[in-house]
């Protein structure tokens, strides 16, 4: 079992890195990944992409010290419709997991659209905002080796099954967030049609909530998903490990 979206004190986490993979290695997990925000992220993103390489030192500082893989990663953000992210290609060319997602908060982010009516918006806004966070993921996914969209459509509309085909082309999975479990449900009926990878995630703030994956994946289990499509699940990594 593994949990791949975690944050520290290097974004808006309370936890270093060493709090975080000790607190998965107490719970067993075989691997850990620190994927902190971006610096469009705004107050919740580190100051500088070039912020990420100090936490590949200390990801690799921490892997001699403890029995668990640990990964280096981020928590990019799309910072435009042609889908262009906050990390450029000689920053995260080192780092071993790239994740993107689209915050609504953070400079330059897509027109988006948040979902339930504003009084404001008309029907003609809400389609075309729709078309643009789609198209800003997409086009991400062909511009960039991305492993992982975090959270679809938390916060803004998308059009899910085609992000879903989308990423099964490009070999992406989709995030299942335990964080916002409640939030997810029509996500996974649409996207498991395809045939799409999700990984379960805790999004832990906090080390005390690393490898909290319970919510997401009791989820995952009442929507019928099959567990081997789970990429970070012992089904999952044992079906990848097999070839299949």
């Amino acid at each position: 079992m593994a949990d791949w979206h975690t944050h520290t004190v290097y974004s808006d986490g309370m936890g270093t890195v060493e709090d975080n993979a000790r607190a998965a290695q107490k719970l067993g997990l075989e691997s850990v990944a620190v994927t902190d925000h971006g610096p469009a992220a705004l107050t919740a993103g580190m100051w500088r992409a070039e912020t990420l390489l100090s936490v590949l030192r200390e990801v690799q500082q921490v892997r001699g010290q403890l029995d668990i893989e640990v990964l280096a990663g981020v928590e990019a953000n799309v910072v435009g419709t042609e889908g262009d992210i906050d990390v450029p290609p000689n920053i995260y060319d080192h780092l071993d997991l790239l994740s993107v997602g689209i915050h609504p908060s953070a400079a330059g982010a897509p027109r988006s659209s948040r979902k339930g009516l504003r009084f404001w918006d008309g029907p003609a806004r809400r389609r075309r905002d729709r078309i643009d966070n789609t198209k800003a993921l997409i086009s991400c996914l062909y511009l960039h080796p991305v492993d992982l969209v975090t959270h679809p459509g938390l916060g803004v509309d998308v059009d899910t099954q085609e992000l879903a085909r989308a990423a099964e082309k490009r070999g992406t999975a989709l995030e299942i967030s335990a964080r916002y479990a409640s939030s997810m449900a029509g996500f996974i009926d649409v996207a498991q049609r395809t045939g799409v990878s999700f990984w379960c995630s805790s999004d832990a703030h906090e080390p005390a909530s690393v490898g909290d994956l319970r919510d997401g994946l009791a989820l995952a289990r009442a929507r019928g998903l099959a567990p081997e499509r789970i990429r970070n699940t012992w089904a999952g990594r044992e079906r990848r490990g097999a070839g299949e």
